[in-house]
């Protein structure tokens, strides 16, 4: 039921034998570091470079933040996926927009989500971009159906 993309990802790696303690170390230290770029990139691009010095900085302070993000691999992934998207929104670029939201689905449940409802609300609060934002959200829904679909077809199998 878990979307596939990282853990295909992993098999790939563990098929060419690559060690799995090695796989686990190197992502957890990895991942927040390319999070936070990825978060620093957004804003200095969209905003300005002193925004996103002490926003990477009030980020990278907290440290349950930074357990998080090493805990989560697949969700620290899944948001960096959704910055891109957010990023490709605000350039203008909607299919590539829809494309990193496509694979938000693919890395993770609940982040895909987040970020389809920021996409439309955005939409909603910039009124020119309001339809493009809910086209998106479609293509991007559409491009995930096949892990849509398998989460949905699995809820039977899930257990209180």
């Amino acid at each position: 039921m878990y979307p596939p993309l990282f853990h295909l990802f992993l098999a790939v790696l563990m098929k060419m034998g690559v060690s799995i303690i090695f796989l686990a170390k190197f992502f957890e230290a990895v991942s927040p570091v390319l999070f936070l770029l990825a978060l620093w990139s957004f804003i200095k691009n969209n905003y300005n470079e002193r925004l996103a010095f002490f926003v990477i900085i009030a980020f990278s302070s907290s440290f349950s933040f930074y357990l998080s993000l090493i805990n989560h691999v697949p969700a620290t992934i899944g948001l960096i996926f959704g910055i891109f998207a957010l990023g490709r929104l605000l350039k203008g670029k909607l299919m590539s927009c829809a494309f990193f939201l496509a694979l938000c689905f693919y890395t993770h449940i609940g982040v895909s989500w987040l970020f389809i409802f920021t996409v439309v609300v955005y939409g909603i609060i910039n009124r020119g971009l309001f339809k493009a934002s809910l086209k998106i959200a479609l293509v991007a829904i559409v491009l995930a159906a096949p892990v849509l679909i398998k989460q949905v077809t699995s809820l039977q199998f899930i257990k209180a």
